[in-house]
C-alpha cells in the first residue's frame, strides 16, 4: 500500500502528477480498509507517507497522520457498530433469498408436473385425432374402391 517508489531526477510534470494521485488514491483506499478490516488497515495507513522531496509531501503526511489518529481514537467503535448492523441486515436477507429460492423450486416443481401431464393430454388428444383420420380416410378408400 505505499507508494510506489518517487520519480528520481527530472520527472515530468506528468509523472509527477500521478505521483501525488497514487499517493492520495493508497491514503484513501487504506483508509477504507481500516474502516471496514479493523487492524490491517490501520496498519497500512501508518506506512503511508512521502519523502519529503516533494512540496506537498509535510501536508500530506499530517493529513495520513490525522486520518490514521481519527480512525484509531472513536470512530472504530461507532463503525464496528455499523458494520453489525450491516451484517445483521445481510444475513437477514440472505435468510429470506434461501426461503424464497426453495419457495421457487418447490413451485417449478409443481409446474413442471402440470406441464407434463398437459403434454400427455396434447400428445394423447393428437394421437386419438390422427387415428380418427386414419379410420376416416381407410373407410373413404374402402367406399372408393367399392365404387370402381
Amino acid at each position: 500500500m505505499a507508494p510506489d517508489e518517487p520519480p528520481r531526477g527530472s520527472a515530468s510534470a506528468v509523472r509527477r502528477a500521478t505521483y501525488a494521485v497514487e499517493s492520495l488514491s493508497r491514503l484513501v483506499m487504506a483508509a477504507v480498509v481500516a474502516v471496514l478490516g479493523g487492524g490491517e488497515g490501520k496498519v497500512l495507513l501508518g506506512e503511508i507517507r512521502v519523502s519529503g522531496e516533494w512540496p506537498w509531501a509535510e501536508a500530506f503526511n499530517e493529513v495520513a497522520a490525522a486520518v490514521s489518529g481519527r480512525l484509531r481514537a472513536a470512530l472504530p467503535g461507532e463503525l464496528e457498530a455499523a458494520v453489525r448492523r450491516l451484517a445483521g441486515v445481510i444475513d437477514d436477507e440472505t435468510e429470506g433469498l434461501g426461503t424464497a429460492v426453495e419457495a421457487v423450486e418447490i413451485a417449478t416443481e409443481e409446474l413442471t408436473v402440470g406441464l407434463d401431464g398437459l403434454t400427455d393430454g396434447v400428445n394423447g388428444a393428437f394421437h386419438a385425432a390422427m387415428g380418427i383420420r386414419n379410420a376416416a380416410l381407410n373407410s373413404l378408400r374402402r367406399r372408393l374402391r367399392g365404387c370402381s
